[in-house]
């Protein structure tokens, strides 16, 4: 399986009505614990009835757009996500135009999407102010910084560190003293951070531990919200237990059209054991099916303009500044 730029059309997916939009409000609640299920099964549409955004497929049908894969991968060929949407259009799969590869979207679990494509930003960002921060603090230059962070992120080094002698040495009053030891406290968290990776230092990242989870809960909120183009957010997936999944149409992805069945029983009466290949394991309702179309289209078919132009505009908001000024006078 091979990343590959998709060559078949998506079009046939008919307009969406404004009372169809509405009806979408399967909300994510939360991204831990036993309420997930219980609340966004209680979310529910005008009817009284929640609106499905994938549903289980009759096995004999055979394989179309919007179809979620579950993934079966090892060795050189192992991925890191498990599930996949198909992308080609329906067309294209009953005649088998496609080349005898199946193109695909990566689907991530929103904790996996989290790890790999957020939190590097994430703590890049905090590595970044908390360096400028020590910077400022102590009248340093930037290459001095970075060679405190080399420092700290010696192993050796690192357990000879202490935060109070390095801050006294400075000669600082009381407050500024106690401003640098907190800024090179979360540092020496931040590099540990970078290290690890792990999803667990979003909490140890946060300025107040009083207000741990609050923290928690506003940062996975702001991460979603910033999913941004090229990304389509899912709350649930008929046959697997997660709760929260990101289709990200950034990369484009194909599976051999030979290893890629319609129902786990063919997978394995197909595959003689072997792990690389894919099965059906559920697909996408039909209004989410055309949206992530939709969506997908257009992330592929946009047209950007240059910089210059888009400063233009600042133009016209600058004389419209300057009506409104007069007017007041």
């Amino acid at each position: 399986m091979g990343q590959r730029h998709l060559r078949t059309s998506v079009g046939g997916a008919p307009p969406i009505s404004r009372r169809a939009r509405t009806r979408w409000l399967c909300l994510y609640c939360d991204l831990i614990g036993p309420r997930a299920k219980k609340q966004r099964d209680a979310t529910i549409s005008e009817k009284g009835q929640r609106m499905e955004e994938t549903e289980h497929c009759p096995v004999q049908q055979p394989l179309r757009q919007g179809d979620i894969l579950r993934i079966e991968s090892s060795g050189s060929s192992q991925r890191p996500f498990s599930l996949a949407a198909i992308i080609n259009a329906d067309c294209d799969m009953a005649n088998e135009k496609h080349d005898g590869v199946i193109a695909v979207l990566p689907i991530y679990h929103f904790p996996e999407y989290l790890k790999i494509f957020w939190l590097p930003t994430f703590v890049g960002g905090h590595m970044k102010s908390t360096s400028k921060t020590i910077q400022n603090l102590c009248k340093l230059e930037e290459e001095n910084v970075q060679e405190l962070i080399r420092w700290i992120k010696s192993p050796s080094d690192r357990l000879k560190f202490d935060l109070d002698k390095f801050a006294e040495s400075f000669k600082f009053g009381k407050k500024e003293s106690t401003s640098l030891v907190e800024a090179l406290g979360r540092l020496k968290i931040t590099i540990d951070s970078q290290e690890s990776m792990s999803l667990g230092c979003i909490g140890r990242l946060a300025p107040n531990p009083e207000n741990c989870d609050k923290y928690i809960k506003d940062q996975v909120l702001e991460a979603k919200k910033g999913l941004g183009d090229g990304h389509f957010f899912v709350t649930d997936v008929k046959g697997d237990d997660g709760i929260g999944f990101v289709i990200r149409m950034r990369r484009i992805y194909s599976i051999d059209a030979n290893r890629c069945f319609p129902s786990y029983s063919a997978y394995q009466a197909n595959t003689n054991g072997q792990k690389d290949g894919a099965f059906r394991l559920s697909r996408l309702t039909p209004h989410y099916k055309f949206k992530l179309a939709q969506i997908f289209a257009q992330q592929y078919s946009r047209i950007g303009l240059p910089d210059e132009l888009m400063a233009l505009s600042t133009l016209a908001v600058d004389n419209v500044v300057q009506h409104i000024k007069a007017l007041n006078k």
